[in-house]
C-alpha cells in the first residue's frame, strides 16, 4: 500500500504540474510534431516547412507563455541543429561560436544545480562514503569537488561546495578560533580539488572548449582524412586528461594536512548534527530527483551525441530542460536586477538612449536607473559603498556582495526609483538614512 501511495502521489504531481501549468508547452510540441508529419506544400522546400513549423510553435509559446520567453529562443537554437541539420558551429555563428555557446550553457546549468540547494545532502553523502575521520572527509571533499568541477566548471563548484565546507566547520565548533586550521583544510580541499580537475573534461573550463575549437578551425580539413585526429570529442579529451586529475588528488590532501594540521582528527560531532538536519528535511523531493536526472542526461549527451550536434547545443538543451521543468526561473540564470548608470566626476557622459538596449533589458525585467551628478534629486552613497568589504577588487572594477537582499522600487510612469541598503525596508519604518 505504501508503494502504491507513493506512485499515486508522484502521478498526481506529474498531472498537476506538467499537464496543467505546462499544458500549452505540450500542445505547442504536439502541433509542431503534427505539422512536421504533413506533406510539404507545393512551392515550399523542406527546410522552409521546418522554419514555418518552428515559427508556429514559437508563436504559441510566445502568446501563452508556459515557459520563460528566453527559453523559446534556446529551443529555436536547438531546432536549427536537430531539425534542420545545420552544424552547431554554423548556428552558433549568429551568436558567437559553439565554444562560447557551450560555456554559456554550462554556466546556466551550474546555476540551475546550485539553485536546488543540495549542499547538505552532498555533505551527508560524502561522510557516509568516507566515515568521520577528518583526513578521509577532506579527501572525499577533494574528490567530489573535482568530479563536479570537471563537468560544470571550477568556479561554480567552489560556490556550490562552499556551503558543504561551512556546514561541517560550523557544526564542529561554534568558536571560529578553535577550527581555524580545520577550516583551512576543508575549504582548500574544495578549492584545490576543483582547480586540479579543470583539465579533466571539455566542460571543466572555458579554456578546454576554446582549445578544441582552435584545433578544429586551424588543423581540420574535411577533405583530408589525416586531419580527423584533430577532431577532439568529449570522451577523447577525458581519456587523455582525466588521469592527470586523478593522480593529483592524493597529493592535495597530503599537502594540506602537512601544512595546516587541523585541530580535530574526527568530525563525529558535526556528522551527528548533520544527520539530524537531513532527517528534518525529509526524503529527497521530486524536484531534487528531476534536477539530478537532467544533469546526468546532459552528461550523457556530451559523451554520446556532442560530436553530431555540438557540445554547446547539449549544454543549452540542459538549461532549457531546467527552465521547462520549472526547476529554475530565467531570473535565476540571468541574475541582473537593476543597472545603475552614473556620470564620472570629471567626465559628463550622455545617458544611454538606445531603443534596442532598453528593449532588451525591459524584456529581461531588468531595471535601469540614471544618476546625474548635476541633479539634487538623485545620488549614490559612495562613501557607504566604498566602506563595504569587496569580494574582488581590480583596477576598474570593485565587486561587493551582501548577505541580505537589497530592496529595489521603481515607478516608470513618474521616473522615480530607489535602491535601499540591505536590511532597510520602508514598509517597516526603517530609517533609509
Amino acid at each position: 500500500m505504501t508503494g502504491l501511495r507513493r506512485v499515486m502521489t508522484l502521478g498526481a504531481w506529474l498531472n498537476l504540474y506538467f499537464f496543467w501549468e505546462k499544458k500549452w508547452f505540450f500542445i505547442a510540441m504536439i502541433v509542431g510534431g503534427l505539422m512536421l508529419q504533413l506533406p510539404v506544400p507545393d512551392g515550399l522546400t523542406g527546410e522552409g516547412w521546418i522554419i514555418l513549423t518552428m515559427s508556429v510553435v514559437s508563436v504559441i509559446l510566445f502568446v501563452t507563455e508556459p515557459v520563460p520567453l528566453p527559453t523559446v529562443a534556446l529551443l529555436i537554437i536547438i531546432g536549427q541543429v536537430v531539425l534542420m541539420g545545420h552544424a552547431s558551429s554554423d548556428v552558433a555563428k549568429s551568436l558567437m561560436n559553439d565554444s562560447v555557446l557551450f560555456i554559456a550553457g554550462s554556466l546556466m546549468l551550474a546555476v540551475a544545480v546550485v539553485k536546488q540547494k543540495l549542499d547538505k545532502r552532498i555533505a551527508w553523502l560524502i561522510v557516509r562514503m568516507t566515515g568521520t575521520r577528518t583526513w578521509r572527509v577532506c579527501f572525499g571533499i577533494t574528490v567530489v569537488s573535482g568530479l563536479l568541477a570537471s563537468f560544470v566548471g571550477e568556479h561554480t563548484v567552489a560556490a556550490m561546495m562552499l556551503p558543504v565546507g561551512i556546514t561541517l566547520i560550523t557544526l564542529t565548533s561554534d568558536d571560529p578560533k578553535k577550527v581555524r586550521n580545520l577550516a583551512a583544510v576543508l575549504l582548500f580541499s574544495i578549492a584545490y580539488g576543483a582547480s586540479v580537475a579543470g583539465i579533466g573534461t571539455p566542460s571543466g573550463g572555458a579554456r578546454n572548449a576554446i582549445m578544441i575549437g582552435y584545433w578544429k578551425e586551424f588543423f581540420y580539413d574535411p577533405g583530408n582524412p589525416e586531419t580527423y585526429k584533430f577532431l577532439v570529442g568529449y570522451v577523447d579529451w577525458m581519456i587523455h586528461a582525466y588521469p592527470m586529475f586523478l593522480i593529483q588528488v592524493p597529493f592535495v590532501t597530503a599537502i594540506l594536512f602537512w601544512t595546516f594540521r587541523p585541530e580535530y582528527r574526527d568530525l563525529s560531532r558535526a556528522v551527528v548534527k548533520l544527520r539530524k538536519m537531513i532527517e528534518e528535511e525529509g526524503p529527497m523531493k521530486a524536484a531534487d530527483w528531476m534536477s539530478i536526472l537532467i544533469f546526468f542526461l546532459v552528461l550523457l549527451g556530451w559523451i554520446l551525441i556532442s560530436g553530431e550536434i555540438g557540445m554547446g547545443t547539449v549544454a543549452v538543451a540542459g538549461a532549457a530542460m531546467f527552465l521547462v521543468a520549472g526547476l529554475v526561473r530565467w531570473e535565476d540564470i540571468n541574475g541582473a536586477r537593476v543597472i545603475v548608470e552614473t556620470q564620472m566626476r570629471d567626465i559628463k557622459v550622455t545617458p544611454s538612449e538606445g531603443t534596442h538596449f532598453f528593449q532588451n533589458i525591459t524584456a529581461s525585467k531588468v531595471g535601469y536607473i540614471t544618476i546625474s551628478s548635476e541633479s539634487r534629486d538623485s545620488f549614490v552613497d559612495w562613501e557607504w559603498l566604498e566602506a563595504q568589504p569587496a569580494v574582488e577588487e581590480r583596477k576598474y572594477v570593485r565587486h561587493i556582495r551582501f548577505e541580505e537582499n537589497m530592496s529595489i522600487m521603481m515607478d516608470g510612469h513618474h521616473s522615480n526609483a530607489v535602491i535601499l541598503k540591505p536590511g532597510v525596508n520602508l514598509s517597516n519604518g526603517s530609517d533609509p538614512e
